[in-house]
């Protein structure tokens, strides 16, 4: 099933699944400045709590993009207008594109399940938006009695991913400075309703 609609049936009756109380929007687009191209998406917007979701149904299965466009540059090596991660590195951009640098992040595992360079777009537009904010990652979590222990597996490696994430300091530093505050919710059933 896609993410659009499991977060269409997570959040259609409010934001009370991920501990908001007002009414949710579906898509939200968060431009960067002086990045063009589209623009991230987010799955879903809590307008009066500024609440961000981003909805995942099986996407932590699928392969993980490890570059950026050029014009990401200064936001990940430094600040633009403010806003970056400043992280210290000198990127190598080769046509049009450069490496996330992980290494220099202070990563010392690679992602599989989190998909990391979409969290730092997700990241940059919200807080091009300049007011506090809240991202919310909304996972799908299937319950199956045959399955279960494959699933829970499954789930244990994103967790660790996502604390490895939200817990690192660049990141830390980043949201504290655009005051945005990080949650992961995982959704537990059988069936997607």
């Amino acid at each position: 099933a896609s993410s659009s609609r499991f977060c269409y049936l997570a959040l259609k009756d409010g934001a009370e699944a991920i501990g908001g109380t007002g009414d949710v929007v579906f898509e939200k687009e968060c431009k960067i400045k002086g990045v063009g191209g589209t623009a991230p998406q987010l799955d879903a917007y809590v307008a009066s709590e500024n609440i961000f979701v981003e909805a995942k149904c099986h996407e932590m299965f699928d392969k993980k993009t490890t570059v950026m466009r050029e014009s990401y540059q200064e936001y990940i090596a430094g600040k633009k207008e403010g806003i970056g991660f400043n992280v210290l590195v000198d990127l190598k951009v080769e046509k049009g594109y450069f490496n996330i640098p992980y290494d220099d992040f202070g990563f010392t595992k690679e992602f599989h399940s989190f998909d990391f360079k979409q969290f730092l777009c997700h990241l940059l537009g919200i807080a091009c938006q300049r007011k506090p904010a809240k991202l919310v990652y909304l996972y799908f979590k299937p319950l199956n009695d045959i399955k279960q222990k494959d699933i829970d597996d499954v789930f244990e490696k994103l967790s660790a991913e996502i604390r490895m994430a939200f817990e690192n300091r660049y990141i830390k530093e980043f949201c504290a400075e655009n005051k945005i505050e990080l949650q992961a919710v995982a959704e537990y059933s059988d069936v997607m309703v």
